[in-house]
């Protein structure tokens, strides 16, 4: 085989191992998300627990996550294809159609045994009656700010300890100290 067959045959085998690879994994999430479901989740219940996940914007942050997914899988399509003129074109294309099947009421469908299975009904109408209050509607709205601010700062926090402990260790451990 000629050398130019197989560097073609080479990305194509690596994108084809790349779109394996991301399908056993959702594959293998599935029944992850099935396997707490209780038989016979009721209607009312069922449409209680959406109504929650929409009131705290759960459903709209995992369509914009599932987008932003999306948008970083497509360069990594688009260079483990082989080179071609349809190159983007197709990596385009893998973008449209993996937005479509991932769509936030498909991760919805997902996400709903999971939360029939942690949380009784009287928990999932508790919830809706809290978020729909002034405090919950506050807590809602800042809770990406406060999320991210608390990271931010154990990320920080967790950087000082980890340098603390590298500075004492290396008093017991001379050799940590040392440059290469």
């Amino acid at each position: 085989m000629a050398p130019a067959t197989l560097a073609r045959d080479s990305r194509a085998s690596r994108w084809l191992t790349a779109a394996q690879g991301l399908l056993v994994a959702l594959l293998m999430a599935a029944p992850l998300a099935f396997a707490g479901q209780k038989p016979g989740i009721s209607a009312p219940q069922e449409a209680d627990i959406r109504q929650l996940l929409q009131l705290t914007g759960v459903t709209t942050t995992v369509g914009q996550q599932m987008g932003r997914m999306a948008e970083q899988l497509s360069p990594l399509v688009e260079r483990s294809l082989p080179p071609g003129q349809r190159r983007h074109e197709i990596a385009q294309a893998f973008t449209t159609k993996f937005r479509a099947r991932a769509s936030s009421e498909a991760l919805t469908q997902l996400m709903v045994p999971i939360y029939a299975k942690y949380l009784t009904d009287e928990d999932v109408k508790s919830l809706i009656r809290f978020y729909s209050t002034p405090a919950g509607r506050r807590l809602i709205k800042v809770m990406p700010q406060m999320m991210k601010e608390a990271g931010e700062a154990g990320q920080e926090w967790g950087t000082k300890v980890a340098t603390d402990v590298i500075e004492e260790m290396a008093k017991e451990y001379p050799e940590l100290g040392q440059k290469p």
